[in-house]
């Protein structure tokens, strides 16, 4: 993602080395790459013989996680919202990196549905929804809880 924040609590490395926490207004680019091994629990409808619901729940574990990214066009107010205002303009950047701040195990609900299109042609959606936070309670860095939530639509070919 590339967003632009207001007072957005952020611990970060600038481009001298040093590390810099406090409150950041400005573009944060973000960067996220996790890779779970699933085992999903559902229940299936058949609603008619084209329709197909689909709800439940599933369990996670991480096998590869990655959060990072970084900083610029804007400041950071160090330590709190009206500390010292330290600039980052032009080619100035910081980056940050959470990976180690990930949770290994999630849990949540997957709801989706499935329609027959043709003979061996199917298409689907569904929607997976996690229940924990993916930082660990431990990890005040980012102010407000970030949950997993991932769609997939596709078509699938049954020989």
């Amino acid at each position: 993602t590339d967003a632009h924040v207001k007072n957005y609590s952020m611990k970060m490395v600038a481009n001298d080395g040093g590390l810099m926490e406090g409150y950041w207004t400005g573009n944060v680019t973000t960067e996220v790459q996790n890779s779970y091994l699933t085992f999903p629990i559902k229940a299936l409808l058949k609603v008619s013989p084209r329709w197909e619901i689909q709800a439940g729940g599933f369990l996670s574990y991480q096998l590869k996680g990655s959060f990072t990214g970084y900083v610029y066009n804007g400041y950071l107010r160090e330590g709190n919202p009206t500390g010292e205002k330290v600039v980052f303009e032009g080619e100035s950047t910081a980056s940050y990196d959470f990976s180690r701040d990930l949770r290994s195990f999630q849990c949540g609900a997957e709801i989706g549905a499935q329609w027959r299109a043709y003979r061996h042609l199917y298409l689907y959606a569904d929607l997976s929804w996690g229940f924990v936070p993916v930082f660990k309670s431990s990890f005040e860095t980012i102010t407000f809880n970030m949950y997993p939530i991932y769609a997939n639509l596709g078509f699938a070919y049954k020989f």
